[in-house]
């Protein structure tokens, strides 16, 4: 199964109706991968490992992929530390990675496997 739109998951601060941070979910050349992004002002308070926890959810429980993975720039430790705490595990792939922008970063890749993905939309 394949999807050509990307799944989207925003966090939204239930007090303030701020825009915490969101994670996506996409089908990208080389297989799905989960992104994300969270506002500075929501940073440091483990939102990040929740919301890729989500993302895990999304994407092994309700859209039925087996694997995801997913990038960080090496110097974005508390990227990497979420990612980690969300249950990826390292990966070996290309270290340097051309965003959609253009620019070049150096890049550590996780990756994330549940053995029976399920589908339910």
């Amino acid at each position: 199964m394949q999807f050509k739109d990307a799944w989207y998951l925003h966090g939204v601060d239930s007090y303030t109706g701020q825009h915490a941070g969101m994670v996506s979910v996409g089908c990208q050349p080389h297989g799905y991968e989960i992104g994300g992004w969270l506002a500075p002002a929501f940073r440091r308070h483990r939102l990040g490992s929740e919301l890729f926890g989500a993302a895990l959810t999304l994407a092994h429980e309700h859209l039925g992929i087996a694997t995801v993975v997913a990038g960080a720039e090496n110097t974005n430790t508390a990227c990497r530390r979420a990612l980690e705490t969300a249950g990826f595990v390292a990966m070996q792939r290309a270290p340097v990675h051309v965003l959609p922008n253009g620019r070049m970063v150096n890049s550590s890749w996780y990756a994330h496997t549940a053995s029976t993905p399920r589908r339910c939309i």
